[in-house]
């Protein structure tokens, strides 16, 4: 019996940027190898959430444009102090045609999945894999079957 090709296998290089609007000037030369983009915004920050518009025109400008993007909305756990309701958040990710999720750090809430949500539409356009849609959420069992032809 084979064992399981995880998609740990892969190198996922992640580079994490500050979306402060001071970096804006030098974040160019770090789009142009991305293989997918993780834009996060407060929720109790309505600059931020504002600074996404210029953040995709910077992507447009320098990045592949198959590159996976996904927005995330980080400190929902802060309902009393949030200023950016989730459904605007949604129909903005919509409108950008990519993903959307609600995170929190402090809590540790969908991080994770975040991430795998992510690496996967990073595979889905790197690869033919028809697997990648069915495989689990669990880290530790996120993988590709052995008998995928196309890994």
């Amino acid at each position: 019996m084979k064992r399981r090709r995880l998609i740990s296998t892969h190198v996922l290089r992640i580079l994490i940027k500050c979306l402060c609007f001071r970096f804006y000037s030098i974040t160019g030369a770090c789009y142009r190898r991305a293989l997918g983009i993780m834009l996060v915004y407060d929720v109790t920050n309505e600059a931020s959430f504002m600074n996404v518009s210029k953040w995709m025109e910077k992507i447009a400008e320098n990045a592949n444009k198959e590159v996976a993007k996904i927005l995330v909305a980080n400190k929902c756990d802060l309902d009393g102090k949030r200023k950016i309701s989730q459904e605007a958040g949604e129909s903005f990710a919509d409108a950008l045609g990519i993903s959307y999720i609600e995170v929190s750090a402090l809590s540790n809430r969908n991080v994770e999945e975040a991430f795998i949500t992510l690496a996967r539409n990073i595979l889905r356009r790197t690869s033919n894999c028809r697997q990648i849609e069915s495989a689990p959420l669990d880290s530790e069992k996120v993988g590709l079957s052995s008998d995928c032809k196309s890994c």
